[in-house]
């Protein structure tokens, strides 16, 4: 993953030397990669006794699209897959604790709005559909409506060229199909790179 992602830095580098530009075409495509951060699933009530799941890797990659409403705002829009390994930690009859890997491998559509800030960065948040590609029993399935936020910096260069970073935070199946009481959700804090083109 780290040879994944000194790749996508070098290559967003090298478009960096090409040219410099200042204003977004209406239109953007943009092709988006994140892996820095962290992944864990989480129940926003206490359970005596529930198993913790902890995140150990992710990535996620996409492609985006967005679409320029006016000076400050711009709606965006795409289609992400995502792998997460975490580790599952319970407690068994003997009081002992036991640690397993598992998977989790979900389709993302994201669609939200991105707020200007001064001339470079953005705010943004949405709504997010996943589709959970597991279908295991034993495990809760991320199928559903959650919710994304995150700050970033975007730049595009007179070719067209465009490159940004987006820090965010981002949790699955808020609004859970189907509804579950004690449904624990697949949240991710981590860094979106992207690289693409404005026209």
């Amino acid at each position: 993953m780290a040879q994944k992602l000194n790749l996508f830095i070098g290559l967003l580098l090298c478009i960096c030397s090409l040219s410099f530009a200042q204003d977004l075409q209406k239109n953007t495509l943009i092709l988006t990669y994140s892996g820095l951060g962290s992944s864990d699933k989480t129940n926003f009530q206490s359970l005596d006794g529930g198993a913790s799941y902890n995140g150990q890797d992710f990535f996620n990659v996409g492609i985006q699209y967005q679409r320029k409403l006016g000076k400050v705002i711009d709606v965006e829009a795409g289609i992400e897959y995502s792998e997460h390994t975490l580790v599952t930690s319970v407690i068994n009859e003997n009081g002992n604790p036991v640690n397993s890997l598992s998977k989790e491998n979900i389709i993302d559509i994201p669609v939200g709005v991105r707020l200007k800030l001064l001339k470079y960065f953005f705010f943004n948040a949405g709504t997010v559909i996943s589709y959970d590609l597991n279908t295991s029993d034993y495990r809760e399935n991320q199928n559903g409506f959650g919710a994304y936020i995150g700050i970033g910096a975007q730049y595009q260069f007179n070719n067209g060229i465009t490159v940004f970073a987006n820090p965010y935070y981002k949790v699955r199946a808020l609004l859970e199909i189907p509804s579950e009481k004690y449904h624990y959700k697949l949240a991710e804090r981590g860094v979106k790179f992207g690289l693409g083109y404005s026209f």
